[in-house]
């Protein structure tokens, strides 16, 4: 949860806990499964092994309690996750919700997808915010793809190109009427 505007704003490395115990809630690692079936979340250890930190370093990370994490780390466990180098210790959250989001929706749909995807997919939705919709809603559009087993790239690609046709259309419609 982020502050609201009345409470005192979050530290870097209460940010970046936070958003690491989120990582670990939801991407579960597919090779462990508990009784069942489900993936089991990722250890401290295992975090620590693929990413160069110890386990104790990971769990200080987890709560906060690591001041002045190196960006060698931070992109080293965004990576890890499947997320571009800098989600975890951007300062845009809505840049880091958005990976979440086409992240999640890669795995869900079993879609393969390497660094330029995920980035085509980031710069797709800052497009659609871009031109007056909601986040929370193009996320929910990722969401819904994701459990259609969709690719939602071509789709999004294409709503974006409707909705900046219709609004040039509205605009010229508005141009007209003034002139007339």
């Amino acid at each position: 949860m982020t502050p609201s505007s009345d409470e005192s704003p979050e530290s870097t490395d209460a940010m970046i806990g936070r958003r690491l115990r989120t990582l670990v809630d939801r991407f579960r690692n597919p090779s462990k499964l508990d009784k069942t079936g489900a993936p089991k979340p990722w250890t401290n250890q295992e975090i620590g092994d693929a990413t160069g930190c110890t386990s104790a370093y990971v769990s200080m990370l987890k709560h906060g309690k690591a001041p002045g994490v190196s960006v060698k780390v931070t992109h080293a466990i965004s990576e890890f996750f499947g997320l571009p180098g800098g989600a975890l210790s951007s300062s845009d959250e809505l840049y880091f919700q958005d990976c979440l989001a086409v992240v999640e929706q890669a795995r869900a749909a079993a879609i393969p997808y390497s660094a330029s995807d995920l980035e085509e997919q980031l710069a797709l939705l800052r497009q659609l915010r871009a031109s007056g919709h909601d986040p929370s809603s193009v996320r929910l559009l990722l969401r819904e793809g994701a459990a259609l087993g969709e690719d939602l790239v071509p789709l999004m690609r294409q709503f974006l190109q409707h909705e900046l046709t219709r609004r040039d259309r509205s605009t010229d419609d508005t141009t007209l009427r003034f002139e007339a």
